[in-house]
């Protein structure tokens, strides 16, 4: 076992930006999706170098428009480190 790898795909339909049974002139929030992944390399018996990548395509789009405005959707975040046992 030299490794791991995940992806993860998520995805939301348009929505209303508040509860309610009829169209009363709120904007809508578009469809969107987020494709995140991580992996691991063993590089040693005690040691594995990880990374893990956010939002990998930098997809952005519009999360609410509550309570003062447009929210964006998070930008591409990658995070990495190392993970030792002893």
């Amino acid at each position: 076992d030299r490794g791991m790898l995940s992806v993860l795909a998520t995805g939301r339909s348009s929505m209303r930006d508040v509860a309610s049974s009829e169209a009363d002139g709120d904007a809508e929030i578009p469809a969107t999706y987020t494709i995140d992944t991580s992996a691991s390399i063993h590089l040693n018996q005690k040691l594995d170098l990880q990374i893990s990548v956010t939002n990998l395509t930098n997809h952005a789009t519009i999360e609410s428009w509550r309570p003062a405005g447009a929210r964006s959707s998070a930008p591409r975040q990658v995070t990495g480190g190392l993970k030792g046992s002893f």
